[in-house]
Order: C-alpha cells, then sequence, then structure tokens
C-alpha cells in the first residue's frame, strides 16, 4: 500500500537538540552569574553533571542545594524556567532535511510532526528552526495530553492520523526513540523508520522511503 503521510520526530530526528540544550543552560547559568555571582563555565558544569546523575528533574533545586545557596521556589519558575522556553539563537537542521520534506511534499505526501514535551520549549524550538510551514499537522503533545499520554502512547499518533485524515496503514513514522518512537507507531498501526542519531543521512533517508513506500 502506497504510503500518504510521513509523521516526523523533533529531537534528534531533525535536528541535533543537544544544540538546544546547551545553548538553554547557558543562557540560565548567565542568569544565575548575574543574580549570584557564580561563574556561567562553573554552573554550565554543575548542570552537566547533575543531569548525568540525576537527569533534568528538580535540576535547578540540587544545583542551589549543593551550592548551599537558599533559592526560592519562585525564582526558579518565574526567572530561570522561562529561559529555557524562550531562548534565542540559531539553531540548524541535519543537512537536506528541507529538501527531503519539499521532495516529500511535491509527491503529494501529507507531512506532520509529532513531538513530546511542553508547548512552549517545543514551539520554540520549531520557531528557531523556521519550519513550521513545511508541516500539514504539528502534534506538541504537552499541548494536548497529560505525560502519560505522550509518546510511546497510541493517542498521539492516532491524532496524526485523524488530523491528516489517514488510516495508520497508510502512514510512515520517522523517529530516533525505540521507545517513544518506534514502539508507539508500530503498537498504533503505522510503518516506522528509525535514524540513528551518531549518522543520520536525509539523502539515504528518502532513498529509503522512495524504495519501500512510494
Amino acid at each position: 500500500m502506497k504510503i500518504k503521510a510521513i509523521g516526523f520526530d523533533l529531537d534528534n530526528t531533525l535536528y541535533d537538540e543537544q544544540l538546544y540544550i546547551d545553548q538553554a543552560y547557558m543562557a540560565i547559568a548567565l542568569k544565575i552569574e548575574n543574580d549570584f555571582r557564580l561563574n556561567r563555565e562553573i554552573v554550565f558544569e554543575a548542570f552537566s553533571n547533575i543531569r548525568n546523575k540525576k537527569g533534568d528533574k528538580n535540576l535547578f533545586q540540587d544545583f542551589f542545594h549543593e551550592f548551599g545557596i537558599n533559592c526560592t521556589r519562585e525564582y526558579i519558575l518565574d526567572e530561570l524556567v522561562p529561559l529555557y522556553h524562550s531562548v534565542d539563537f540559531k539553531v540548524e537542521l541535519y543537512p537536506n532535511v528541507v529538501k527531503i520534506l519539499l521532495l516529500l511534499k511535491e509527491a503529494g505526501i501529507k507531512l506532520g510532526m509529532v513531538t513530546n514535551g511542553g508547548k512552549k520549549t517545543q514551539q520554540n524550538k520549531i520557531n528557531l528552526l523556521n519550519i513550521d510551514h513545511l508541516f500539514d499537522t504539528i502534534i506538541i503533545t504537552g499541548e494536548y495530553f497529560a505525560k502519560e499520554n505522550w509518546k510511546p502512547s497510541e493517542l498521539p499518533f492516532k491524532m496524526f492520523c485523524d488530523n491528516l485524515n489517514v488510516k495508520p496503514s497508510e502512514s510512515l513514522f520517522i523517529g530516533d526513540s525505540i521507545k517513544n518512537d518506534m514502539q508507539g507507531a508500530l503498537n498504533s498501526g503505522l510503518h516506522f523508520l528509525l535514524v540513528k542519531k551518531e549518522c543520520i543521512d536525509y539523502d539515504m533517508i528518502y532513498e529509503k522511503i522512495l524504495d519501500k513506500y512510494l
């Protein structure tokens, strides 16, 4: 059956998410430097160490505790978190992403995006990449679903198909996460193509799509 729609994950599928993370945390480190007179490089390194050990949850609370700084919850929520949502810098797509998306559109394929995350942060990434006009539907899971219903839940994939008026069997999803993207798509009845961050080549991805799905 010919594929009528193709969906894409965002982070580490269309661009390198680490670029956004590094810039966002450096902007926050600069804010902390100005407010608490801590060197931004030391702050950034501390963020990286905490994230490697514990992940992102409670990152700022853990940082201030580690440095013995009495910081209010309001400061974190009102001053630091918004910086992560709205940091402004140049983010680049992987090579040939736009070219391939345009070729798919010219071939009559409907295009969509399904990305896990909060609305503000993910929308900011999309704006920085300037790609919203290339997609027929964009689903940011945090905008529509409780976190337990983000990918790999079937609900975002069902919304993708419903928005584009296609059957799951007529749809292909492309992503980098085996758990969130592959399992979610296959469990929802979509075809799936896995991309590996270490060797993302969109010319090769396009050839695979042509060979197997178009």
